[in-house]
């Protein structure tokens, strides 16, 4: 019987190699002994050969018969399903999909009943619980009379290959959503020149509307000497041809003359021109647009070529014999410069990494089983990336040879060393923050890690509190508070700040600000605390309620004496006002007729030295009738309001008062200076100054012996000036120092 393997698509590498395993009359026999479960029929370089081609590839191998049953896997497929072996005798739809019947959509069935090849992707394991994707092609093998005899199923996962599929699909949907809103000119015109499609800035450039659109033709928004040039791209464009850089000039509906430059192509369908496609830049931003442009077609270059691992065919002594295009680009390395070359002469590996491949190597060689490893990868420019081998041996043209596949670990590596960072910073903070931290899971309450902070509040060792629950340890004092912050965590996520009483080892309570957020680790939730105690600063605050509570009863008290006490000073307060005016009637009463007669009498009066002493009496009676006037103007002698205000020389003010005293300064023989310069005035109630520098100068007189010394300064500082009257009197004490700013104190 001859058998065929038909094929009606594009055929992956094992499938070729099956159909030259055909030809050279293998196949039958292995099927023939499949059928007999044996393969003791079969010399021993055709079972190497069937046995390289079903176990040589990173791809799953599956001989049925036309029952569905399973007459033979390979490897990868032993791997794939090793919970479910062994398959061999079994329904295939019963190991891979876990059911009692033919898949309806499964290609075996469609290669059965239509004897080509049919493919689909299937989800792995299972619909109901998908992991990874498998691409399923079934190939039917036909007898010499053209019937289906067996089906081979060849799987293939394809789960990165989907994802970058739908990475794909994504970028092209951002693609069309892009020419929609591109900044760029984009039209697609028919062989007519008329219209099929404009973007929205080239109406907005042009012009015009669409409605305006559909009764024009390119032609119509040409420059008249583009015409002919435009004409001629579009009928090459249509035998095929396409141009990346095209360049012409629009005229917009307002006339301005509109320079592009841009590509154009074709579209065909069923080999039959439809349209140009053509995308236009104004020149004046050709370099941004270039850029722009270049880093697009670079993106999408680098997603496409991504798809692939590098992949590579080593013999026994570490020889390339074959690479992919993927090695070249991610080595830098060409082709001809590996083929043929020892990775253990070739500096395409580290040092240390040929050792591992050596080990590795020799380890395959002795027939034994190697799991994925690491090696590093110097590219041509000398930079280092890890990669994760997946190695098979297989029969490479007669000779034994592995098949290694490597995998692009940078990404992985970086995460998990930004990971490891994160874990530590985290590490850090936790055990560094002063109060207690804990993480607990949030169901049980039990604690996964504490900081030290959390054995110093409550006393229990981090292996005596780790693993156990906060109901082992009762921590809380009050349970009913748990379920408070349970409440709160549900209801919004976490809690900052909530006041709380828990117990410690030694069964103190301890009041404490907790704040706690709900986090997630290994996928489930767990609450991440932080607690602060408070209980010294709340017995501080009760403390000063109590001593506000007092000092409120103090201030009570002081403010009913101070009541009695203004009482008792507003009735004195009344008294001397009462005091002052009648004192100030009293002396008022004698010193009228003396202001009025003194004057007569001194007129009448022809001894100088009498009248002399009457002048001066005359002076200090209208002295003592102006200070009388001021008292009873100042009822109250707080009263600052009731003061006038003038400039007045100092100098002059106080030569009044010494004239005034002119008798008392002879009668003691006492020489008096005045060293006040007659450049100072100052601004102040003259009366009262001069009550006040009379004070000063009769008390000096008063208490200098027989020929003493009265010397009067004043000193400008700034704004104000200090007057100084000193004499060689008998001073004063201590205590009358202290007084001597007190009311009426003498």
């Amino acid at each position: 019987m001859s058998l065929q393997v038909v094929s009606t698509m594009s055929e992956p590498d094992i499938v070729r190699e099956l159909r030259k395993a055909e030809e050279a009359g293998l196949l039958q026999t292995l099927i023939k002994n499949e059928e007999r479960k044996s393969f003791t029929e079969m010399d021993d370089e055709n079972n190497r050969l069937i046995q390289s081609i079903f176990d040589g590839l990173q791809d799953g191998l599956s001989l049925l018969d036309t029952d569905f049953n399973i007459l033979k896997v390979n490897r990868w497929m032993e791997e794939l399903y090793r919970d479910e072996m062994p398959v061999v005798g079994r329904k295939c739809y019963e190991v891979y999909q876990k059911r009692n019947s033919v898949c309806p959509w499964c290609p075996s069935l469609k290669a059965l009943e239509s004897g080509e090849t049919r493919s689909t992707l299937v989800p792995y394991p299972s619909a109901e619980k998908t992991i990874g994707w498998l691409e399923l092609s079934a190939h039917p093998v036909k007898d010499e009379n053209g019937v289906v005899v067996n089906i081979i199923e060849h799987v293939k996962d394809v789960t990165e290959r989907k994802k970058m599929e739908e990475k794909l699909r994504e970028n092209e949907e951002r693609l069309r959503d892009f020419l929609d809103n591109a900044n760029d000119l984009i039209q697609s015109v028919d062989s007519d020149g008329r219209f099929v499609y404009v973007n929205k800035s080239w109406l907005k450039t042009l012009g015009y509307t669409m409605d305006e659109l559909k009764n024009l033709t390119l032609f119509d928004v040409l420059r008249d000497d583009q015409v002919q040039h435009c004409t001629e791209v579009i009928e090459r464009v249509g035998s095929g041809e396409s141009f990346d850089r095209v360049e012409t000039i629009f005229v917009a509906k307002d006339g301005r003359e509109i320079f592009v430059e841009g590509s154009i192509n074709g579209r065909f369908e069923d080999g039959r021109f439809v349209a140009t496609r053509a995308i236009f830049r104004d020149v004046t931003e050709r370099k941004r647009m270039e850029e722009e442009l270049e880093g697009t077609r670079k993106h999408f270059k680098t997603l496409f070529n991504l798809v692939a691992d590098p992949v590579v065919i080593v013999d026994s002594k570490g020889r390339f014999l074959e690479v992919t295009d993927r090695v070249g680009e991610v080595t830098g390395f060409k082709k001809e410069e590996l083929l043929g070359k020892n990775f253990l002469k070739n500096s395409i590996v580290t040092a240390k990494s040929k050792r591992v491949l050596i080990k590795s190597l020799m380890k395959r060689l002795a027939g034994m089983k190697v799991e994925p490893y690491e090696v590093e990868v110097v590219t041509k420019d000398g930079r280092i990336i890890p990669f994760e081998v997946n190695a098979s041996p297989i029969d490479h043209k007669g000779r034994k040879a592995d098949l290694v596949v490597f995998r692009d670990l940078s990404k992985r590596k970086e995460v998990e060393r930004k990971l490891r960072e994160s874990e530590e910073k985290f590490s850090t903070a936790f055990h560094a923050i002063p109060g207690s931290v804990t993480i607990t899971t949030l169901e049980e309450g039990r604690y996964v890690e504490v900081n030290e902070g959390f054995t110093r509040l409550t006393g229990y060792k981090r292996q005596e509190a780790v693993g156990r629950t906060y109901f082992d340890l009762n921590i809380w004092a009050v349970p009913e508070q748990r379920n408070d912050l349970m409440e709160r965590l549900l209801r919004r996520g976490s809690v900052r700040n909530a006041e709380y009483l828990f117990r410690t080892k030694s069964g103190d309570i301890l009041t404490c600000l907790l704040s706690g957020e709900i986090i997630k680790l290994d996928g489930k939730p767990h609450l991440l605390t932080v607690a602060i105690d408070i209980t010294e600063r709340k017995r501080m605050e009760e403390n000063l309620r109590e001593a506000h509570q007092a000092l409120s009863r103090i201030n009570e008290t002081l403010e009913q004496k101070v009541k009695e006490r203004t009482a008792e000073v507003e009735r004195l307060l009344k008294q001397k006002e009462e005091f002052i005016r009648q004192l100030s009637h009293d002396l008022k009463t004698p010193l009228t007729p003396l202001y009025a007669l003194l004057p007569i009498v001194r007129s009448q009066v022809s001894d100088e030295k009498i009248r002399e002493l009457l002048d001066i009496s005359i002076r200090n009676v209208e002295y003592m009738k102006n200070l009388v006037t001021k008292t009873l103007q100042l009822e109250r002698l707080d009263m600052p309001g009731t003061l006038e205000f003038e400039d007045v020389t100092l100098a002059e003010e106080i030569n009044s008062v010494i004239l005034g005293n002119q008798l008392n300064f002879r009668d003691k023989n006492i020489q008096v200076e005045n060293n006040v310069s007659e450049s100072i005035r100052v601004r102040a109630d003259r009366l009262r100054l001069r009550e006040l520098l009379n004070n000063l100068v009769s008390n000096a007189i008063k208490y200098v012996g027989e020929g003493g010394k009265v010397v009067i300064d004043a000193e400008q500082e700034d704004a104000e000036v200090k007057v100084s009257i000193k004499d060689t009197g008998i001073g004063m004490t201590k205590r009358q120092r202290e007084k001597i700013f007190d009311e009426f104190y003498k």
